[in-house]
């Protein structure tokens, strides 16, 4: 998914929740396309709900830091 996508869907979703379930799809889907290179990481992020939670957990942490102010900033602790 390209930048517009993150944008659109999360960044000026209103929705927290939908906004949320945007950024775990997101995720999800830039995972998949790493898999090859890290498969290690994908085995991990795919097959172990607690490092896939705190994995999304820490992307959303380094976004909302870096877009602070933004809507996913004002939701996400």
């Amino acid at each position: 998914m390209n930048h517009n996508d993150y944008k659109a869907q999360v960044e000026d979703n209103p929705d927290a929740q939908n906004r949320q379930l945007a950024l775990e799809k997101l995720i999800q889907h830039a995972a998949s396309l790493e898999r090859s290179r890290e498969l290690d990481l994908y085995k991990r992020y795919a097959g172990d709900p607690d490092f896939k939670r705190a994995f999304d957990a820490s992307i959303s942490r380094l976004l909302s830091s870096k877009f602070s102010g933004s809507a996913l900033g004002n939701t996400i602790n």
